[in-house]
């Protein structure tokens, strides 16, 4: 059955639209009220917090000013006269009270921020007037205009604050009870202890840790309120003991600008106060309000009585949801039960995580049966046990799943209307391009030569394309195909990834890609064009393929002979300058002092030239040692270990033994020494043996024995050389295996991983003034560590000079070091990098003057690469220059 494409993807766009829109539309209708529900909770939520943050700030505010007060000096020399006064009838010279009555009453003034409009101070005990013993009344009570009180005199005249007799308000003052604990006061032994009750049962520390009492609020209007603080007046110069009580009443303005702030409220909000109906505002014991150790029993706690703090005020325009207790029915702080309100009930009698126990919800009830949505929190004060409450109308929550629902729905059906005014013709006018490229495509020919082996055999090397032919077409098929086919492409594209920058650069041109052609029922034009496009796509990736391979390998070979050219070049002009001047030098004086010694008859002098033969002798044997040793390196052949006993104190006196003459004929102070390691119980001594190479050790240069001539020559007389031996730990040694030394880059990576297992035991480096360089050369430094030999190419020679000597059975192995200090001239910052490298020496002027080929050292960190350690050195120019060296050694026993 032949359909065409047109119709073909007009279905499918159809389908994809309303898929689309279904896979949009649905997960939208099923989430969107969890989604806008969590945004609209958090926003009551967040509101609820900022506000009840911002009333325990007021109240803290408030609380500090009192206290501040009752330090004031004057304050609290009164309360110390009056009991003066009464108790040991002490004259005072005149009312006690006259100078805090002066400064109260400054205060008061002061403090306007805060509003503080009264005082009154109270006894500790039951010295004086139970009612107080001062009361004062600040210029803010009738400043600007008197304050009238809710309530009246007994003869029904009205009463302004501050009035002499009903002036200040009985429900803001504590009625002060004292009760005798039967001690005296800690510090004052002629003082008996009081206990001051605020309320029967209630003490002036009562849910506030002692810090005082708030009462209130006593609301005067809808838009002004007073509340009251009592606190303990304490000793501030003895022992910090109650000299009385003060009662400060202040406005509470800044609490009723919060409930009257419209911030974060939306339309309908609104901000409620919910408090205990006991005037010191906390519930009573044993149920107290939830806290960070304690939640009361939820189902005793919810018949407790609640009151509005302050009267509920609707938004302008909105109906009132607390009727019944609205301020203009005079009912407003009519208790109610917690159950009622279960918000309030979820925040007091709970406790989460959030800050200020924070939490909201979306669907509930207010005390009056209202649909509303809240969000709840608590102050963070000792004072009082609030709920501060965001209420909204239920419908207002709501409303943006109400219109988000709307707007959805609209976009669903009106992009499914439009989306089938335009696919058929959109299908229409897309399907043309493709028959033309279709016809254009069936008169393309193969080229000449395209034969059925050939394309297997491309198909064979280039899985990717998928033959020339019917045949191989077929055979790329099924689902086994498919999953080599993708193996295949994942592979030449990390192959791609790790080619060089040549390649990505040469690479810009790109062959298309076989179109993987799965099982089809309908055949169309699409299904005709893909498979002729595969057939050019074959082709061109065969033709473009090999020709990309022939070019990578010439590259590849002339790139590779390019270095080798280059390297053995370089080696040849070093090796040359180096090593022609070293060798002339010697034979010269061998060749001179022997035609002197042929035309000399004085056996003496004849003696004396055949001694300057032999030194030049001895000199060009040393050289060659050199050469042979490095060059034996240099090819890559295999030298192997032949592990000895030796004692450790041989090292020393063969070296006194040797060097002794040459330091007393240079006049070097030389020093040889072993030091013992304190820290280690099995640290070998230097008459206990140990196994290590004895034949190489010493040709591992300054660190060790054999260098030390050249550091003697190096030396200027009057100089100082020492030459220290330590042991620095014992080591985990790993099973031994044939090292080969070699310069290439082969060797240096062999060689870095025989400093990591040995490395278990850290010695810190001495600080030096000097630079610090290791062997490690750097890949590529010089031309000479190049290696040119391909290792494909040449073969290595193995050279056994003996077979290796098996170590002990019970040897341990140790961390020995070898440090070498002298006090020549340095080694330049910008050369010690590369001392180590072969015909490298740190100065040329010193080449000149001291002769040497520079091969000393490369042979020492060869050498000490291959006994399993490490060279190093530290070096400042003019002041001396310290080689250490560390290599394992096996213990073996003591001697």
């Amino acid at each position: 059955m032949r359909v065409a494409i047109r119709e073909q993807l007009a279905v499918v766009a159809i389908l994809t639209v309303g898929i689309a829109l279904a896979v949009v539309s649905i997960p939208t209708w099923l989430f969107v009220n969890n989604f806008v529900a969590g945004v609209e909770s958090d926003s009551l939520s967040l509101t609820a917090s900022l506000k009840a943050a911002r009333i325990g700030s007021e109240i803290s505010l408030i609380q500090t000013t009192c206290q501040t007060i009752s330090t004031r000096l004057l304050l609290q020399d009164a309360f110390k006269k009056f009991y003066s006064s009464q108790v040991n009838n002490v004259s005072t010279g005149g009312d006690p009270w006259e100078a805090a009555n002066a400064d109260l009453a400054s205060a008061l003034s002061s403090t306007g921020f805060s509003g503080l409009l009264q005082a009154r101070l109270y006894s500790r005990n039951t010295t004086g007037d139970p009612k107080g013993l001062l009361s004062i009344t600040g210029t803010g009570a009738t400043d600007p205009a008197p304050i009238l009180l809710p309530y009246k005199a007994p003869n029904g005249s009205q009463v302004y604050l501050g009035d002499p007799e009903y002036g200040f308000p009985p429900s803001l003052y504590p009625n002060i009870t004292y009760i005798d604990l039967n001690r005296t006061l800690d510090g004052l032994p002629s003082v008996h202890a009081f206990s001051a009750n605020v309320f029967p049962g209630v003490s002036l520390g009562n849910g506030s840790d002692s810090a005082g009492v708030l009462l209130g609020p006593l609301v005067v209007n809808s838009t002004f309120a007073l509340i009251s603080i009592t606190i303990p007046v304490r000793d501030i110069v003895e022992n910090g003991y109650t000299l009385g009580y003060m009662t400060l009443v202040a406005t509470a303005r800044t609490l009723v600008d919060v409930e009257l702030s419209r911030e974060g409220l939306g339309q309908t909000g609104i901000v409620l106060f919910v408090g205990s109906v006991n005037p010191w505002n906390h519930f009573g014991p044993p149920l107290a309000a939830s806290n960070a150790t304690w939640v009361p029993p939820l189902e005793e706690f919810k018949q407790e009585e609640v009151r509005f703090i302050f009267p509920p005020q609707p938004a302008d325009g909105q109906p009132d949801r607390h009727t019944q207790r609205s301020f203009g029915s005079g009912h407003f702080s009519e208790p109610f039960q917690l159950r009622q309100y279960p918000a309030v009930l979820d925040v007091l009698g709970k406790k989460n995580p959030n800050p200020n126990n924070a939490t909201s919800m979306l669907s509930t009830k207010n005390e009056q049966g209202y649909s509303v949505a809240v969000g709840v929190a608590r102050p963070q004060t000792s004072l009082v046990s609030w709920a501060v409450v965001v209420e909204q109308d239920r419908s207002e929550a709501y409303e943006p799943i109400k219109t988000l629902r709307s707007i959805l729905l609209g976009c669903v059906f009106g992009t499914l209307g439009l989306a089938l005014l335009l696919i058929f013709p959109f299908a229409h006018w897309i399907v043309m391009p493709i028959r033309r490229l279709k016809e254009a495509t069936e008169n393309s020919i193969a080229p000449p030569g395209y034969e059925d082996d050939e394309d297997e055999l491309f198909d064979e090397e280039n899985p990717s394309s998928g033959g020339g032919t019917a045949s191989g077409r077929s055979s790329e098929k099924g689902v086994l195909a498919k999953m080599r086919r993708k193996m295949r492409r994942r592979r030449r594209g990390r192959l791609r990834r790790q080619g060089t920058a040549t390649e990505a650069t040469r690479r810009q041109f790109k062959i298309p890609a076989k179109v993987e052609e799965g099982k089809r029922y309908v055949t169309d034009e699409l299904t005709e064009l893909t498979q002729t496009f595969n057939e050019m796509t074959d082709e061109l990736l065969k033709q473009y393929t090999f020709l990309d391979e022939k070019v990578a390998e010439r590259t590849r070979e002339l790139e590779i002979s390019k270095k080798a050219a280059e390297a053995a070049n370089e080696s040849k002009t070093l090796f040359l300058a180096n090593i022609s001047h070293e060798l002339k030098t010697p034979l010269n004086g061998i060749m001179g002092m022997c035609a002197v010694c042929m035309e000399d008859d004085d056996i003496h002098r004849i003696k004396q030239s055949l001694k300057t033969v032999y030194k030049s002798g001895d000199l060009l044997l040393h050289l060659l040692e050199d050469l042979l040793s490095f060059s034996k390196n240099q090819i890559g052949q295999q030298v192997r270990l032949e592990e000895r006993e030796f004692r450790l104190g041989d090292i020393r006196s063969q070296i006194l033994a040797i060097f002794d003459k040459q330091v007393r004929e240079s006049k070097i102070k030389f020093a040889a020494s072993f030091i013992p390691t304190e820290n280690l119980d099995s640290s070998p001594s230097p008459d206990r043996q140990t196994s290590v190479d004895t034949k190489r050790l010493p040709a591992l240069g300054p660190p060790g024995v054999g260098r030390l001539k050249d550091i003697l020559k190096f030396t200027p007389a009057g100089g100082k050389i020492d030459l220290r031996m330590r042991c620095v730990g014992e080591v985990e040694q790993p099973n031994d295996e044939s090292r080969s030394s070699s310069f290439s880059k082969t060797g240096s990576n062999r060689a870095g991983r025989t400093r990591q297992r040995i490395g278990s035991v850290s010695t810190p480096s001495a600080s030096s003034k000097g630079g610090h360089a290791s062997i490690s050369p750097a890949n590529g430094g010089t031309a000479l560590a190049i290696n040119p030999l391909d290792p494909k190419a040449t073969s290595h020679i193995y050279v056994r000079e003996r077979s290796p000597t098996p170590p002990p059975p019970n040897a341990k192995t140790f961390l020995f070091e070898f440090e070498v200090e002298d006090t020549g001239p340095g080694i330049p910052d910008h050369m010690q990098q590369k001392i180590f490298e072969p015909f490298v020496q740190g100065d040329r002027g010193l080449s000149k003057r001291y002769g040497g080929t520079g091969l000393g050292l490369s042979i020492c960190s060869q050498l000490a690469t291959l006994m399993g350690g490490s060279i190093s050195l530290r070096s400042t120019p003019g002041v001396g220059t310290t080689f250490t060296m560390q290599i394992p050694l096996k213990y073996v026993k003591d001697q």
